[in-house]
């Protein structure tokens, strides 16, 4: 299993690679974290989330928390979307807070990160 996480920790950090210089905001300082246990939520483990993203975008910081059980699963085309949805999620965060439907704020996230793939593979 530990061969399978390691695996998807270069995964991630390769679509990194690819993908923070596409976003063009190197200023943000983003770091990834890797668990090998599922996401807690409420003290209940969660076996279908794959990435969290945080952010404190005053400062220009961002942490990308990827969840290897789940994320192992996933075919890479999945796991890219995922991943780059999380990076939309940093472009977003300045926003967050003036937003009071997450859902909404969930949607247009999901929306971006649809057209910067689809533009990306055109």
């Amino acid at each position: 299993m530990r061969k399978q996480y390691r695996k998807c920790e270069k995964r991630v950090q390769r679509l990194y690679d690819k993908w923070w210089p596409l976003m063009a905001l190197p200023q943000i300082e983003v770091t990834l974290r890797f668990h090998v246990g599922w996401a807690n939520v409420n003290g209940n483990e969660d076996h279908d989330i794959v990435m969290t993203t945080s952010c404190l975008y005053e400062y220009r910081e961002a942490l990308i928390e990827v969840y290897l059980p789940k994320a192992s699963t996933l075919k890479p085309k999945d796991l890219e979307h995922t991943f780059v949805h999380e990076l939309c999620h940093v472009i977003n965060a300045p926003i967050r807070n003036l937003v009071e439907d997450g859902v909404a704020l969930e949607t247009a996230t999901e929306n971006m990160a649809q057209a910067l793939l689809a533009v990306y593979r055109a």
